[in-house]
This record gives C-alpha cells, structure tokens and sequence, in this order.
C-alpha cells in the first residue's frame, strides 16, 4: 500500500491511504516563461537576475525544450551538477555528492529524471542545495513540476531542460550538443533515425564508442544514452574541441590507471584510423541532424565533402590557409597568427601544385608548435597501435 504524506510537508501520515495532489493552475503572465529562438539564447538576449542566479525559457524552435541559462559555471554546478552526475553517470542508483560530481560545460535533463532526482533526495534525506531548492520552486512556478496523489514530483509534460553557462565562449557549439540531446528525446523521427545510424555501425566501431564514453564516465547502463552521446558529438567539426577528442582522451588517461577495466578493453579494441573515423561518423550524423538542430548548415547548402576541406577553388595559398582555418576553427585551439605562416617547404617541393597539399591533417602537421586536436588524436593514435603491436 503506498505511504500517504501530511499534504504540504510530505511527512508520512500511517493512518491514511492517498496524499491529495497538486492542481497546477495556468501560470500568470508575471509567471509564464519567455519564448525565444536558439540565435537569441545563444546571443544572451534574456537577463540573468541576479537571484536566483539563472533564467529559464522555451524555445521557439522546439517549445517543449526549456532552455536555463546560468550566471556563471558555479552556479550551474549547484544547479545542475549533481541532477546531470545522479542520471548519466550513477544510473538514478543514489545522489552524488557535490565533490562527485563530473564537470560540463552545458547539461540536458528530462524533466522525467528531474523528478526521479527530487524524489530521491526526499526519500533519503538528501538536503538540496540552494540552487537546487530554487531550480525546484522555479520549475514548479512555472508549472513543470507538481506533486501527483502518492506525494512524488513528476514531470507535466514531457519535455526537457538544456542549460549552459552565461560565461561560456562557444555557446553556439555547447547549444548545438545539448539541443541535439533534446530532440533525440523529443522527436520521435529523430530519435529513430539516429538509433538507425548506430546500428549502421560496425560492430567494433559500436564496442569502441561504447568502451570510450564508459571509459570517460558515462553510464552505459542504456544504449539510449550511449546512441545520443555519440550523435551530439559526431554532428561537431571532427577535429574540433567540442566534438569527440576531448572524451576520447579523458577516456585514455582514465585507462592508463584502470587498464583491467571492461570498458577500457573495449576502448583500446578498436584498430582502424581515429581521424577516418571520426569524419565518417560525422558525415553520417550530419546527414540526420542537417535542418533539424539549429544553428548547424544552412541546410539548403549541400552536404560537406568527406574528402576533408575543398581547397582548390582557393586563388592564392594563403587564401587556401584562410578557408582551411575557417573551417576547422583552428583559431580558438592555436595562438598563431595565421596571416604570416606560409607554405610548408616540405609542401613546396613534393607537390605539383602548392594547394595540393593543404588537406586537413598535413597542414595542422606543418604549423610551428602546433598543438591542437590533431595532435591529441595523434597521440592517442600511438598509443592504440602501441596496443596491438604496431608501435615503435
């Protein structure tokens, strides 16, 4: 029989059976949310107050997507954190504490699993945090949230949360990851489509992906969350800090200390080029999230070439120069002043045209000092040859 609660405090109440619920009335206009575009939230048009620290909006794009914007990081984390660390790494098994909790740049949460994290913080008499009790007010303000017959949180409808710092420098990449995770969960088209492409995959390619997100600190308890982690980093430039090198590496370091671990033999499985494989995969995840995530392609533009940057319509080297650092961004990753760095000699004498050369990978190689993404895939590269015996 379920625990009936004193209504209002939540204290179980033996004698009785039910808790009466919450009627969420229609939220006023003082407290309905804003509605705005992703140019708008990723551009910052909405105010911060500054208590309690955040905002939160619909989007235009897709009104059932609430988009929070925070502060600064720190108040995220007491925010978020904890909600993000208890669904995607423990599994919704137990409350993380905040010196536990995985660090991010931008969060997606159901509002399913918000609810699930409230509950379980009530029933083992977790304390909120600040932030946490008012992201709970807030969310019942606006009508998110409210208490069913047993006394439990659960979601009004079923929509999701994405947030993200103020702060943060490349907004538009964050929102790009976090909506995509939205609309997996919120389309069912979408959804279906991108668990098509996974199961595209080979079958060591699934047991590698798999392997490097469980080695990262992701749950692989569902496939679900393993399919929407890849496409949210497949659909980022491939050789770029918001795509998959970063997890990649985390993924190495944390089995250099744990080698034994099941995951991190799946990791260190794989044997195919890292670079290859990163393009194709997003080449195949952009061809599913093209016109659907904002912010992304114009997609009436055609498909980006899988033979890496086109170069050749470029008039001059430097030009050629310009379009590849356009296209891979690689302004934000290397302190270079790119306007002075001029043709590889090395390119110089071994092509018949001083544009044959510039291709992805060999031009990052040729800049002084460069150290970027290609070098961390490079170095992981090694060391999974190393692995299967390739190595020096």
């Amino acid at each position: 029989m379920p625990i009936a609660y004193i209504k209002g405090s939540c204290t179980p109440l033996p004698e009785a059976n039910v808790c009466e619920s919450e009627d969420i009335p229609e939220p006023t206009e003082g407290e309905a949310m804003d509605v705005v575009d992703a140019s708008a939230y990723v551009s910052g048009v909405v105010p911060v107050p500054e208590k309690p620290g955040f905002v939160i909006s619909r989007l235009h794009e897709n009104v059932e997507t609430v988009a929070a914007d925070f502060k600064n990081p720190d108040v995220m984390k007491e925010t978020l954190a904890r909600i993000a660390t208890f669904v995607e790494v423990d599994n919704k098994k137990r409350i993380p504490t905040l010196q536990e909790v995985i660090p991010a740049e931008g969060h997606d949460l159901k509002l399913s699993d918000i609810a699930i994290f409230y509950n379980r913080c009530a029933a083992d008499g977790v304390t909120l945090t600040a932030k946490e009790e008012e992201l709970l007010g807030t969310m019942r303000t606006h009508g998110l949230l409210r208490k069913n017959d047993l006394c439990q949180y659960e979601a009004t409808v079923p929509r999701v949360l994405i947030g993200m710092s103020r702060s943060s420098e490349n907004r538009r990449e964050i929102f790009v990851h976090e909506y995509s995770h939205a609309l997996y969960f919120l389309d069912s088209d979408f959804h279906a489509e991108v668990s098509k492409t996974w199961h595209t995959l080979r079958s060591d390619v699934r047991r590698f992906l798999t392997g490097a997100l469980t080695a990262g600190g992701y749950d692989a308890g569902t496939e679900e969350l393993i399919e929407t982690e890849v496409q949210a980093y497949a659909i980022a430039e491939p050789l770029s800090l918001d795509g998959f090198a970063i997890p990649l590496r985390t993924a190495s370091n944390n089995c250099a200390e744990k080698p034994s671990l099941k995951a991190c033999q799946d990791f260190w499985s794989y044997r195919g080029r890292l670079v290859h494989l990163l393009e194709d995969l997003h080449a195949r995840y952009m061809d599913v999230a093209r016109c659907r995530v904002p912010l992304l392609d114009n997609c009436n533009a055609p498909p980006p070439s899988k033979s890496g940057p086109e170069v050749a319509s470029s008039k001059t080297p430097q030009q050629a120069i310009h379009n590849i650092v356009a296209t891979l961004n690689l302004e934000k990753l290397l302190p270079i002043d790119f306007k002075s760095i001029d043709i590889d000699p090395f390119i110089r004498s071994h092509s018949p045209s001083p544009l044959w050369g510039l291709q992805t990978e060999r031009f990052i190689g040729a800049i002084p000092n460069g150290a970027g993404v290609k070098e961390l895939i490079d170095i992981l590269q090694e060391e999974m040859d190393k692995a299967h015996g390739k190595g020096k």
